[in-house]
């Protein structure tokens, strides 16, 4: 869903990534058909948290699997067992490059960790398109 507008004009793109205790890695799904996406901001929040369970992020090509593609996010990943109802933050790739998702490619999520207790958890993921 486009929220805004970027500094360029460029419509801001949301994605919701609903988790629970059963999720496992998977793709979230190609993103973009039309121009490259940079991650500029990843946040989670639950109403149960997991036992240690930790979200991370990938930019996958086609070919690669959900783990194995360019991490988007710092090797901390997103916090699943913090407070509950307490949004945390995903600390960002340092570069600029590593937190681009190229036009076609996947949003690839690693889950890792005990996700036992976690309910109503939702990852909020803000892109802003690019040249």
């Amino acid at each position: 869903m486009d929220t805004g507008a970027n500094q360029e004009g460029y419509p801001l793109v949301t994605v919701n990534v609903y988790v629970a205790e059963a999720t496992v890695s998977g793709y979230v799904g190609v993103l973009s058909q039309d121009s490259d996406l940079e991650l500029i901001e990843a946040k989670a929040n639950y109403d149960v948290t997991s036992t240690s369970g930790v979200a991370k992020l990938y930019n996958c090509a086609a070919t690669e699997a959900p783990a194995s593609g360019v991490a988007l996010l710092t090797s901390a990943g997103i916090d699943l067992a913090g407070t509950a109802r307490t949004p945390v933050s995903g600390v960002l790739a340092t570069t600029t490059s590593a937190r681009r998702v190229p036009k076609g490619n996947s949003l690839g999520l690693g889950i890792s960790g005990t996700m036992t207790n976690l309910v109503g958890g939702v990852i909020t993921l803000t892109f802003k398109r690019v040249n």
